[in-house]
């Protein structure tokens, strides 16, 4: 299964799309990709399918799939649930930290971060594959 979650500052949906992935058939090989796996809209507080994404021929129908999920996972809504908090503060983080540097960086005094340098947001990435696109040069 991969989960998809919305990350959008101040949006506060309570849902996420569920795709089911087979990774492995029934002798327990390793299977082909899935070029659009069944998928669909889940609300985890109102414990509700919604819209079907995707739900390919040849594939179980995606209640029996939605089903199975939550045999196997009982505390399937409170998990989504707090990943969906977990992500969402994640994404947060960044964008503040990213903020900060583009803040840093339009400050006429500070200093100027070269491009193969490490990122001054403290991601341990090179400044040009991290922040370099949102800076504004100093006037």
């Amino acid at each position: 299964m991969d989960e998809q979650y919305c990350v959008q500052t101040g949006c506060n949906c309570k849902e996420v799309v569920l795709s089911f992935l087979k990774l492995y058939d029934a002798s327990g090989a390793k299977t082909a990709a899935i070029e659009h796996p069944p998928s669909l809209r889940y609300k985890y507080e109102s414990h509700k399918a919604g819209e079907s994404l995707s739900s390919p021929v040849g594939h179980p129908p995606l209640e029996e799939l939605l089903a199975a999920l939550k045999i196997e996972h009982p505390l399937l809504d409170k998990q989504l649930q707090l990943r969906h908090l977990l992500i969402g503060s994640l994404y947060l983080r960044r964008e503040t930290e990213r903020s900060r540097v583009v803040l840093a960086a339009s400050r006429t005094n500070a200093r100027k971060v070269g491009r193969n340098e490490p990122c001054p947001c403290g991601s341990g990435r090179k400044f040009k594959h991290c922040c370099l696109g949102l800076t504004k040069p100093a006037v």
